[in-house]
């Protein structure tokens, strides 16, 4: 179980932000209760699905597990999906759950991530996705380009400069190619990933992050 040894903090965690969940209707949340959030929060909409919000439940290194209400979780990594457990609701249209990824170079978002310089602009990886005789894995190639520096109003009415980083992916599987783009805002204060349109295989549906508060620790994110 993702989430084993941290049930205590999950329930705070939960009792916290009520509207952490997957459901039939979007989750607004108002300014005031966003700049009342005691957790690292973010606000998640998949495909064309009702918008959730949810709750950072655990930290491992740079893995980063967020949490809805009904214990369905999605681990990100420098502001990129890994893993999903538990979205396999009516409301969530994924057929094949992100199951894992195995690095096969550095991922240029955890470099851009963490204010070094002369990061390296290509990734390779082998995702899988599905479970037991569902259960597919694909190769990926990207390559990260620069883009503007803008301003971002995120919820809760901060204001902050990004630079949007596009992603340009080729996604193999059995001799087929699907090339498709993400894409990233990264603050330029601390940096790290503030928003960004994302779809790691071709088959798992696009999914939007909006930070609704961030995660920071005494050294940064």
């Amino acid at each position: 179980l993702m989430l084993t040894g941290c049930s205590a903090y999950v329930k705070s965690v939960q009792n916290t932000l009520e509207y952490a969940v997957f459901g039939a209707d979007s989750v607004t949340l108002t300014d005031t209760q966003i700049n009342n959030l005691t957790y690292a929060s973010q606000y998640v909409t998949i495909e064309n699905q009702p918008r959730a919000a949810v709750v950072l439940g655990f930290v491992d290194g740079e893995r980063h597990t967020y949490v809805s209400a009904n214990n369905e979780s999605v681990v990100l990594r420098h502001g990129r999906m890994l893993e999903t457990e538990g979205l396999d609701s009516p409301f969530d249209a994924i057929e094949r759950p992100l199951k894992s990824v195995h690095d096969q170079s550095a991922d240029p978002l955890v470099c851009l991530t963490t204010a070094a310089r002369d990061c390296e602009k290509t990734w390779q990886a082998t995702v899988y996705v599905g479970e037991g005789m569902d259960e597919q894995s694909y190769h990926i190639r990207s390559e990260f380009r620069r883009g503007d520096t803008e301003t971002l109003t995120l919820p809760g009415g901060r204001r902050i400069e990004a630079t949007r980083w596009t992603e340009h992916l080729t996604a193999t599987l059995a001799g087929q190619q699907w090339h498709y783009q993400n894409h990233y805002w990264i603050s330029q204060q601390q940096p790290r990933v503030v928003k960004s349109t994302q779809q790691l295989t071709p088959d798992f549906p696009r999914a939007e992050w909006v930070e609704l508060k961030p995660y920071v620790t005494n050294g940064g994110q």
